[in-house]
């Protein structure tokens, strides 16, 4: 009773200081779980306890190399320079408890170079939306973890390379050209608040490109990506592996290879208080020949914060 009094009749400012404490001190087992989301395609995903959040990130990409269409692996000629910058924004709003959408918008600045000639190019990329379901949440008193389904669309706002402009080296390309709908989910949980791991799998639907009145179709693109790391709070750690197989294009000859790649991914997050992380992303491929088909080959990397609301 005593403690009761005290409590009602604390300043409100005290109480707000005691409120702020408990937060602050609490069990983030929910945060170790929103580290990653750049990592795996699928959108950033709020905290149970949000109602929105925004990122910001800078990053960059160069080029280290190729597949070839027998898997084997070349490194970048000399004297050929291909290097990415991007700016990105995104953000997701709660609307239900178990729904919620978001949407990434980015900017993107290329240096391209090839025997003694170079470019700098850029301009908006595409736009990338979606919807998040939460199926099941995961909660400290059970070990089955968290399933989320994700229906996601990539809105080709970008310039893609049909369109670059002739003698640019194509680095005025900021879009892959095709409208993508994307069918994905995501498996996730942090055991004893140390441990997280995430699963995340997705099929890309492409709407034809029209290229000179001629439609141009792609394959289903497939996603897979884990990661798996320990929590110290306040730093977040991830490692793994991610995986993207595209099959050759419809009408094409048979036994064409497809594209695909295998990627290390490291990522990172430290929370600064409650509301605020700073993020840290890096994917690598592996390059060994057999590790791809028909793909180009970068180091990625990007550094951000991300703002919650609640």
């Amino acid at each position: 009773a005593a403690a009761s009094a005290l409590w009602y009749n604390a300043p409100v400012i005290g109480r707000a200081l005691v409120i702020a404490s408990i937060a602050l001190c609490a069990p983030r087992e929910a945060l170790a779980t929103a580290c990653c989301g750049e990592a795996s395609g699928l959108g950033d995903r709020l905290l149970d306890a949000e109602v929105a959040a925004m990122s910001f990130r800078a990053s960059t990409r160069g080029r280290v190399g190729s597949f070839g269409s027998d898997g084997a692996f070349h490194a970048l000629p000399a004297g050929v320079t291909d290097v990415e910058l991007g700016l990105s924004a995104s953000t997701a709003v709660r609307l239900t408890s178990r729904l919620e959408i978001g949407a990434e918008s980015a900017g993107k600045l290329n240096v391209r170079g090839l025997q003694g000639e170079s470019n700098v190019g850029g301009g908006v990329g595409d736009v990338r939306t979606h919807v998040r379901f939460a199926v099941l949440r995961a909660t400290e008193d059970r070990y089955v973890p968290g399933v989320y389904l994700v229906v996601g669309a990539l809105l080709p706002t970008g310039v893609p390379a049909s369109r670059s402009t002739p003698g640019s080296l194509q680095a005025n390309v900021t879009g892959q050209g095709n409208a993508e709908v994307l069918l994905g989910f995501s498996i996730e949980k942090t055991y004893e608040s140390a441990v997280f791991v995430r699963t995340e799998a997705s099929v890309g639907l492409f709407i034809p490109e029209t290229i000179d009145t001629l439609a141009v179709a792609r394959s289903p693109r497939l996603g897979i990506q884990t990661l798996v790391g320990p929590v110290l709070d306040p730093l977040v750690l991830g490692a793994g592996v991610a995986y993207e197989h595209e099959a050759a294009p419809p009408g094409t000859a048979a036994g064409t290879s497809g594209r695909s790649k295998l990627e290390l991914v490291f990522a990172a997050s430290i929370d600064l208080d409650v509301k605020t992380s700073l993020l840290a992303n890096v994917r690598t491929p592996l390059p060994i020949d057999h590790f791809g088909t028909n793909e180009v080959t970068s180091i990625s990397g990007s550094v951000g914060a991300r703002f919650g609301f609640f």
